[in-house]
């Protein structure tokens, strides 16, 4: 959006940070504040105009504990969206070992926060990146990502109102060089 650089520097490495409903544009991002060494995740929204309608920002996680990437919004029914990426949560047992793990976070359009942040992991999955999100028929949220265990498999799973996450269906692909799954 042109003039509007506060959100150009959110979109910065994040390739699904923006969605649209109705004339309103909602974006997700992150930063590190350099005063208290924490990760932030951003969810604003605005007009299609560029005028801003609020932004919110939520702490993640302390640069010491790990790491989070934000990598995208899914708006859910109602007036709340899913902010996901990936991250690094040293604050489990055996830190020097620790796999990314798929991270989750819900809020409100009003800012409130609708869920601690939600670490999903699969042991046998350590080499899988999300890739794609977006909501399903009843309302949730639906993520794919590519794992590698013996063969490549692109897997789906599936984020339910009480923050469990399910594991859906997989596709076994026998070319690495295939594009991420989209949804």
């Amino acid at each position: 959006i042109e003039g509007k650089e506060s959100v150009k520097d959110y979109m910065n490495g994040n390739r699904h940070s923006m969605k649209i409903r109705n004339d309103t544009i909602f974006y997700s991002g992150r930063s590190i504040s350099a005063t208290d060494s924490i990760f932030y995740w951003y969810f604003g929204m605005m007009t299609a105009s560029g005028d801003s309608i609020a932004e919110y920002k939520y702490p993640m996680i302390h640069l010491k504990d790990g790491d989070v990437l934000n990598y995208g919004i899914v708006l859910t029914g109602g007036s709340e969206a899913i902010l996901w990426g990936e991250g690094i949560d040293n604050r489990q047992p055996n830190p020097t070992d620790v796999p990314y793990r798929s991270v989750f976070y819900r809020v409100g359009f009003d800012g409130s926060v609708r869920s601690d942040v939600i670490w999903y992991e699969r042991n046998t999955h350590t080499s899988r990146r999300m890739s794609d999100a977006a909501t399903d028929i009843d309302g949730n949220a639906v993520f794919g990502y590519m794992a590698i265990e013996g063969a490549i498999r692109r897997y789906f799973i599936k984020l339910l109102p009480d923050n469990t996450v399910t594991t859906g269906v997989y596709v076994d692909v026998a070319n690495a060089g295939l594009d991420d799954p989209r949804i």
